[in-house]
């Protein structure tokens, strides 16, 4: 795995103005778990969920310092709140899925 998802980081300038997410240039520099948007000298960290045998279904996201802490920084609870997330969003916005 790579050094970017390894560990706090603060947020730089450049941080706020990539295209994350393939958006606009920091319009999706936000956490995956609570929506906080970035700015520089947050600290933020990526979390791996591509990996087999992930509760998350849409891939890797960002978490902000909030919400590391509030899980202790585990991946494995970090992973589980993520997928509570995507299983209430499927549920709310069902008209989206393909039957």
């Amino acid at each position: 795995m790579s050094n970017f998802f390894v560990g706090l980081r603060p947020a730089t300038a450049q941080d706020t103005q990539a295209r994350w997410g393939g958006g606009n240039p920091g319009e999706r520099f936000r956490c995956g778990l609570c929506g906080h948007k970035f700015v520089a000298g947050n600290l933020w960290r990526a979390v791996h969920a591509n990996g087999m045998g992930s509760p998350s279904r849409f891939g890797n996201f960002l978490i902000c310092e909030a919400c590391h802490n509030a899980h202790n920084g585990e991946d494995a609870a970090l992973l589980r709140a993520r997928a509570a997330l995507e299983d209430e969003a499927e549920r709310r916005f069902w008209w989206f899925r393909r039957e």
